[in-house]
């Protein structure tokens, strides 16, 4: 295979979920391996967000392996980027950078909703009281 060349893969659907993953490779041959471990990483993401898209971006400059990713999900976007010595080690932090947006994200929500649910709880009792 071509140095640079993108890999689009088919859109994946699990269980109602929808993501399509593009892999490019800047300076670097991308595997089957590598494209393999990338997609099960992203996969994780699954359980933060509903019908995303990630375009992850893996280049070697000298002995920097650099891995970038950008996901568009309802709702917003996120841009990570991270490098190391290795590639699988640049796709595991960069994945636990995302992961990390994307908990605190979810959690922002939750706080948001249970806020809301709060002060009808709240409303609803005072009424109660007269």
């Amino acid at each position: 295979m071509e140095k640079g060349v993108k890999f689009t893969f088919k859109p994946i659907r699990i269980e109602g979920y929808f993501m399509q993953i593009s892999i490019t490779g800047n300076k670097i041959d991308v595997t089957e391996p590598i494209k393999e471990y990338a997609t099960e990483k992203l996969q994780k993401i699954k359980k933060y967000v509903d019908n995303a898209s990630a375009t992850l971006v893996l280049s070697v400059e000298k002995h920097r392996h650099i891995a970038e990713v950008t996901i568009h999900y309802s709702g917003g976007s996120s841009h990570s980027s991270t490098e190391t010595k290795d590639m699988y080690s640049a796709i595991d932090q960069l994945m636990d950078k995302v992961e990390k947006q994307f908990r605190k994200v979810k959690e922002k929500k939750a706080d948001h909703k249970s806020e809301k649910t709060g002060n009808v709880v709240e409303d609803t009792l005072e009424e109660d009281e007269f």
